[in-house]
């Protein structure tokens, strides 16, 4: 046989197998898209899990994801008996999406695990004390692929260094040259005290700020409010109420104007969650910057897992996101994107690895999101 009728077989054999869909249509970074399961511990009206679920719903859009959401109506023991039922199905998700609260996931860990779905941990994770027995990602139970967690230390900081330095660049300090700060948390032995610790690093940076009060609001706006006018009486001087949340940020606000001050100019206030009302307030001048984008965590675990089901490894089995602040330079870019909570202008796909290979560190940062949209018009 010649060597142009060998080549002729060789050219046919190589035809019938690239005519299989297995090679035709898939290259080695697409396969089929993965089936999730979200436990949504809060429900569809929850002004924070609203959000977390349609940035998820709009990321799986993009990248052809089979997404499921459950609502536990913000009952954690709802919450883990709907995942427990997730892992009893005849047909099991490829991953399970959960978010641990008051320990709730610690049992859904192994069960899921022996499943063999593959669980993504997010928002919410374990405290040093349940590592013992649960260890990390990958440790323990090889299905746990990841844990990803804001850095709730790092919302503190950057929302404590905005307020301050805008209280600097106002020369907004006391009598004894000490700018005053007043720090209100949610609860002991949550989220609060990171956030709080964040806001200690802060000050630690400016030899003439000091932390004149630091109280509990409970989470509470009223609660907030309260506490700021109590502070405000006592310290006639004070430049800046640093809060863990939105909600009680807008408390002290109402009460600074109740006493006379202005926000935004002769004193600073801002919050930590970007809920609506927060970055209204931002828009409006009544507070001075809401750190946020943590609803957004989901999302990005999406993006993250579809890729990981491509064969793609993830970076860091155990991730903290980071946080980005709004404040008067960037809400009106923000608002005009996302004001109505649509997240559908948003490519998810160019933040994919699978769909980019030349990105080799994932960047979900808001300057990227938002270059990404004011690009594309």
């Amino acid at each position: 046989m010649d060597y142009f009728n060998v080549k002729r077989i060789w050219l046919l054999i190589l035809a019938i197998v690239m005519s299989y869909p297995s090679f035709a249509n898939q290259t080695p970074q697409q396969k089929e898209s993965p089936s999730v399961v979200f436990i949504n511990p809060g429900s569809k009206d929850d002004p924070f899990y609203r959000l977390v679920d349609r940035f998820m719903r709009a990321s799986a859009e993009d990248l052809g994801v089979d997404l499921e959401v459950i609502y536990g109506n913000r009952n954690h023991i709802q919450s883990k008996n709907d995942a427990v039922k997730v892992i009893m199905r005849e047909k099991l998700p490829d991953y399970l999406f959960v978010i641990n609260i008051k320990k709730n996931m610690l049992d859904v860990l192994p069960r899921a695990n022996e499943k063999g779905i593959k669980i993504f941990l997010f928002n919410g994770g374990l405290i040093a004390e349940d590592r013992e027995k649960h260890g990390f990602p990958e440790s323990k139970y090889e299905n746990w692929i990841a844990e990803y967690i804001p850095d709730e230390i790092q919302a503190g900081y950057l929302l404590g260094k905005n307020l301050i330095d805008s209280a600097i660049e106002k020369n907004m300090v006391a009598d004894d040259g000490i700018l005053y700060v007043a720090g209100i948390g949610g609860t002991r032995k949550t989220t609060s005290e990171l956030r709080i610790e964040g806001l200690r690093k802060a000050v630690s940076e400016y030899p003439n700020v000091k932390i004149v009060k630091l109280a509990y609001g409970y989470w509470e706006k009223d609660k907030a409010e309260f506490i700021s006018e109590q502070v405000l009486k006592q310290f006639p001087q004070l430049s800046v109420i640093w809060n863990a949340s939105d909600g009680m940020a807008l408390g002290a606000a109402e009460a600074a104007t109740t006493m006379g001050r202005t926000p935004g100019k002769d004193i600073f206030i801002g919050g930590i969650d970007w809920a609506a009302s927060a970055v209204e307030g931002v828009n409006k001048g009544e507070l001075s910057s809401t750190v946020g984008g943590h609803f957004m965590d989901g999302g990005w675990g999406l993006v993250m897992v579809n890729d990981h089901h491509n064969g793609i490894p993830l970076e860091n089995v155990l991730a903290q996101s980071k946080f980005s602040i709004l404040t008067s330079d960037n809400i009106g870019e923000y608002k005009k994107h996302f004001g109505d909570g649509n997240f559908d202008d948003i490519d998810f796909t160019r933040f994919s690895k699978s769909h980019n290979p030349d990105i080799k560190k994932y960047n979900f940062s808001l300057q990227e999101m938002l270059g990404q949209l004011n690009s594309s018009q």
